[in-house]
């Protein structure tokens, strides 16, 4: 199991990732990832991925969607919305999902904001856990 996280606030453009600056629990040689970035490469296995923070918009009634990324593709089934009713007030939002890589590949993984407006991301945390795939 690895955890990554970014305990301080930023400000997620469209289309771009949310960041982690710290690793709290060292992951195995599966996974890949250096500090600071948004990117995580995994190789082949079965990882449980569960991300969670608490995010805001700069304006009241305004969805704010953001969603895994596998090697640059949204996985729809992973879409997190939040629609806070207030600016600038924060919602807990999480969402967990098992990946399949082919051991003979890796792939890239990222949470991407997929919405029309800059997100701000507080408290990121990212976990995975891998498992061998029989």
């Amino acid at each position: 199991m690895s955890e990554f996280i970014n305990a301080q606030a930023q400000t997620i453009a469209v289309g771009d990732n949310v960041v982690f600056t710290d690793t709290l629990v060292r992951p195995c040689k599966k996974v890949i990832h250096r500090e600071g970035s948004g990117i995580f490469t995994l190789k082949g296995g079965r990882y449980t991925v569960i991300f969670s923070a608490n995010v805001a918009g700069a304006t009241a009634d305004t969805e704010l969607d953001l969603a895994f990324s596998l090697n640059g593709e949204v996985l729809e089934a992973t879409r997190i919305a939040s629609t806070p009713t207030i600016a600038d007030e924060f919602n807990s939002v999480s969402k967990a999902y098992v990946i399949d890589i082919p051991y003979c590949c890796c792939g890239t993984l990222s949470i991407r904001n997929i919405g029309t407006t800059p997100i701000t991301v507080d408290d990121a945390v990212l976990v995975m856990a891998r498992e061998e795939i029989a």
